[in-house]
């Protein structure tokens, strides 16, 4: 396709499965004619930053990193602000903006094609990724169907989809879709990964607002594009790693751990069994 895609990704403490998640997303470069990247990190402990600054070396016209320190706030006030300073880098050239988080959620993303159509049709403005095992994005999730005092904080476990409920089941929810239905409607979703028709965002000028009470600095944003009479869906073929990904890095992470426990034991054992021959 003859689109032109800026990425925008917020990152902070995730050097274990950032080159991966950095991979899949420079991978969707065969669905569009250019692709620019442009992250935002503060205050990572580990070599977030550096893993950033050297994929952006490869390309330095195209690829650039932002970078704060001592960013002060709740967790959800400083997701916004990350996420506001990306979006005034959508350019007037830009077709797409992908809104993405570098962690192990997007380690793994498929149907980028299902969700452009979509998009170049004019069905929807803006494409929310789906995940294969469980839809775990539920702070971000609002439908029309739902009271607002039911999508707050803890409470949001219980918001449904337009039409479409997320049914509990024995490995967490999943979303429902209509028979036939290749999308299901919402008011705000956001699942780690989205595609966004800039031609929206430029009409629209939302933006994401440091809110002290808010659950998700997702909501508010979502809402102002619906407001604009946006057309936000999430696509039932457009898949990432969702907490499928955080949970094979868990997984991965336990078993080097034990492995070290084990060891650590073993040396203490042959220290004792040393001593107690001497």
């Amino acid at each position: 396709m003859s689109l032109r895609a800026v990425v925008l990704g917020a990152a902070r403490d995730c050097e274990f499965t950032l080159p991966a998640t950095l991979t899949a997303i420079a991978s969707q470069r065969i669905h569009f004619k250019s692709m620019r990247f442009v992250f935002f990190e503060n205050d990572s402990r580990d070599a977030t930053l550096s893993i950033l600054e050297a994929f952006c070396s490869q390309d330095p016209t195209r690829r650039s990193v932002i970078t704060t320190t001592d960013l002060r706030g709740s967790r959800v006030q400083r997701l916004a602000f990350a996420r506001q300073q990306l979006l005034e880098h959508v350019a007037a050239c830009d077709d797409i903006a992908v809104l993405a988080d570098l962690d192990e959620v997007n380690s793994r993303i498929s149907g980028v094609e299902s969700a452009l159509r979509l998009l170049v049709s004019g069905e929807l403005d803006v494409a929310c990724a789906n995940q294969r095992i469980w839809y775990y994005d539920r702070f971000a999730l609002r439908g029309t169907n739902v009271p607002p005092a039911e999508c707050e904080g803890e409470s949001a476990t219980r918001c449904t989809l337009r039409d479409h409920r997320i049914p509990s089941t024995l490995f967490g929810n999943r979303v429902s879709f209509a028979q036939n239905s290749e999308y299901a409607l919402v008011d705000s979703a956001f699942g780690g990964l989205c595609l966004v028709r800039a031609e929206v965002l430029r009409r629209a000028q939302c933006a994401y607002l440091i809110d002290d009470a808010a659950a998700c600095e997702h909501v508010a944003f979502m809402r102002c594009l619906g407001a604009s009479g946006a057309k936000i869906g999430i696509v039932k073929s457009f898949v990432n790693a969702g907490w499928d990904g955080a949970i094979t890095s868990a997984i991965f992470m336990g078993i080097i751990m034990t492995g070290l426990g084990l060891f650590v034991v073993s040396l203490c054992l042959a220290h004792t069994s040393t001593a107690i021959r001497r």
